[in-house]
């Protein structure tokens, strides 16, 4: 199972000018179902669909020298940007995971 862990730390003065700090940790234990396991896979799936079609995309304008005025589109940019957003999603998923297999 995975564990989320939320660290707060406050910062407290005296009027003596002695500092004095306090830690909270709150941690929650996740269990990984199926589901999960699945819908990631789908969302894996469907950002690799994505990621692929948009070089095509890419590689098509700039065989057609307008590579610029094709990338520069917000529909271009924003979905340069989910998927960017959507590896790096990924990614942390998956390092996540080995960390917490060699953490048990």
């Amino acid at each position: 199972p995975a564990m989320v862990t939320h660290c707060l730390i406050n910062f407290m003065f005296s009027r003596g000018g002695g500092l004095y700090t306090e830690l909270e940790l709150q941690t929650i234990v996740l269990k990984m179902s199926r589901l999960a396991m699945g819908i990631l896979a789908l969302f894996g799936i469907a950002l690799m669909r994505l990621t692929v079609v948009n070089i095509i995309r890419n590689v098509i304008a700039f065989r057609r020298g307008a590579f610029l005025t094709s990338f520069f589109r917000f529909a271009s940019i924003n979905d340069a940007l989910i998927i960017v957003g959507g590896w790096i999603i990924l990614a942390f998923v998956i390092l996540e995971k080995r960390g917490i297999r060699s953490f048990n």
